[in-house]
């Protein structure tokens, strides 16, 4: 059942990124421009804001606390997945310890399922960490005994965990982000071909200062696509971004559609270090339907910036504990 959410969690971080084939034709709505900056201040301007943002993201380097996500999807009329997860998450830079349990509210169809097979869990439990160097994997449900796999960020079930921690969990990415993705960020065949201010808009009280991004994805023997990202940047909360759409567009015939959109209330966690509180999205189909949507919230007991020990963010595999090792194609029990 984990698979269910790293397939989930591909689609939406692969479609953020500008990677999602191109859907149907809805125009991006132009906004009001009156209140903009005059066209020889943009450019320092949006030199400011990237510099603001890349700050914010900079200043967080450690954090602990609960985390509670919501995950819905339907592919049709009956296959509907819903989940609840409870997080405790542990971090230091890019290093974590992610303890969850997830309770599955409803689960998708599986078609000419074998009767003799155990039924699909109602509760999975995963502790997950990132060392740097591996990520491990434990997993535990209501009909399965503990497994865990050893692997690495090079590999498939090292790359799915990564994503579900970036997409559901990191702070990074959540309301603190780069305004301007960074190459390392995208994929070989995508690259930012334009940044521009387009805007001001008023949320919840604070004027934010709105940008779009497109990225092109280079589609081998067919037509590119690009993806115009706009951002609402809210100075007065350190430079967070509190609103993302994402619209998707062919160039042969700049047809649009949206794609996904996300909003985020943030809260203050220390002097000049502002953080999520909760957040939302949502990704669409061809219709305009919902087809995915997952709300983030932090905990009241949420920190950002305090010590965080390696021995915090040691995983110690329980004695029972059937490993595989991915990385010497090793199996074995833990004593």
């Amino acid at each position: 059942m984990k698979s269910v959410r790293v397939i989930a969690v591909i689609v939406l971080s692969v479609s953020v990124l500008g990677c999602c084939i191109w859907l149907s034709a809805t125009d991006v709505p132009v906004l009001d421009l009156s209140a903009a900056n005059a066209a020889g201040d943009d450019e320092d301007l949006l030199t400011a804001l990237s510099e603001g943002c890349a700050n914010a993201a900079s200043a967080i380097r450690s954090g602990r606390g609960h985390v509670r996500t919501y995950f819905w999807r339907k592919k049709g009329d009956d296959d509907v997945l819903e989940t609840e997860t409870e997080s405790y998450l542990t971090f230091k830079g890019e290093q974590f310890l992610l303890r969850e349990e997830t309770k599955y509210l409803t689960v998708p169809v599986t078609p000419n399922r074998d009767p003799s097979e155990p039924p699909p869990p109602t509760v999975v439990n995963v502790t997950a960490s990132y060392d740097l160097e591996r990520v491990t994997i434990v997993t535990q449900s209501d009909s399965l005994p503990t497994h865990a796999t050893i692997t690495d960020s090079t590999r498939v079930s090292g790359i799915g965990q990564l994503n579900v921690y970036k997409t559901f969990i990191a702070v990074l990415g959540h309301g603190v982000d780069y305004l301007v993705p960074r190459p390392e960020d995208l994929p070989p065949v995508a690259e930012v071909t334009s940044a521009k201010i387009v805007g001001r808009e008023t949320i919840e009280g604070d004027e934010c200062i709105v940008v779009d991004v497109a990225v092109t994805v280079s589609v081998p023997g067919g037509d590119n696509a690009v993806s115009t990202v706009r951002k609402w940047v809210d100075l007065d909360k350190g430079y967070t971004i509190v609103r993302t759409r994402i619209w998707q567009e062919r160039e042969v015939d700049a047809a649009r559609t949206l794609i996904s959109e996300s909003s985020t209330t943030v809260r203050q966690y220390g002097d000049d270090v502002w953080g999520p509180d909760t957040f939302t999205w949502q990704q669409y189909d061809l219709e305009g339907d919902v087809t995915h949507r997952g709300t983030t919230a932090y905990g009241p007991d949420f920190q950002l910036n305090v010590p965080v020990s390696d021995n915090e963010l040691a995983l110690a595999l329980p004695s029972g504990t059937k490993v595989y090792n991915e990385l010497i194609d090793v199996q074995y029990t833990v004593p």
